[in-house]
């Protein structure tokens, strides 16, 4: 390796198996919805875009690459995936939508039922859930401030993400915009429910400086 590898990497490893994590939650629900059959056809053509973790310890799949180039690479990658298989299963049609929807809904609830709430998280549910948050979104570095807080009361929490950072990879998988943002509140809202059952989410395409971008509401 030509860095040091250090916990932020390990963590950003764990973000990019979430994504598979999330994919493979659609996957499953579709197969038990519709039939294995049906969605292996379905899935067929995208058998060569699909991208699935190795097994083995970071720093020796990680090699002689640099660090930050084959994290980068693994995120498009894994990114790219998740796109294709939405685009894929949404070929099915009727009900594609909604069924997506709840996989993403209950993929982000398991992940924060089985998530250990992060040093600092404090003891109120927003508190929590912005911590959880943070280990979760795969938006760039901390200091790129691509996903913010922009507020946080006792009952109410504002979270700004800068979506243009994924609309290459979720283009390159074949979905479209509207379908991966949806798929994406969805997930968030899930996370959500999975911290308190009382959280309610909302979420708000407000583009900043003409590149895409959402606002995230948690109210209890």
């Amino acid at each position: 390796m030509s860095q040091f590898l250090g916990p932020i990497h390990q963590v950003m490893y764990g973000k990019i198996r979430l994504l598979h994590g999330w994919e493979e939650t659609c996957v499953a629900q579709a197969a038990a919805a519709w039939g294995e059959a049906r969605v292996g056809e379905l899935l067929a053509p995208k058998i060569g875009e699909r991208w699935r973790p190795a097994a083995g310890d970071l720093a020796d799949l990680i090699g002689d690459h640099p660090i930050h180039d084959w994290l980068q690479a693994n995120l498009n990658r894994a990114e790219t995936s998740l796109a294709a298989v939405v685009a894929a299963l949404l070929g099915h049609g009727d009900g594609a939508g909604e069924l997506l929807r709840s996989a993403s809904f209950n993929h982000g609830r398991e992940v924060a039922l089985h998530a250990t709430r992060p040093p600092g998280a404090g003891d109120g549910a927003l508190s929590a859930l912005a911590a959880i948050l943070a280990g979760c979104y795969l938006d760039g570095m901390p200091c790129d401030q691509v996903s913010e807080v922009v507020a946080m009361d006792p009952r109410r929490l504002t979270v700004r993400r800068m979506l243009e950072i994924h609309r290459a990879n979720w283009q390159a998988g074949g979905a479209d915009l509207e379908t991966m943002i949806a798929l994406q509140g969805a997930w968030s809202a899930g996370l959500a429910a999975g911290v308190a059952s009382t959280i309610q989410h909302q979420r708000e395409v407000k583009p900043v400086a003409g590149m895409l971008a959402c606002v995230d509401t948690f109210v209890l």
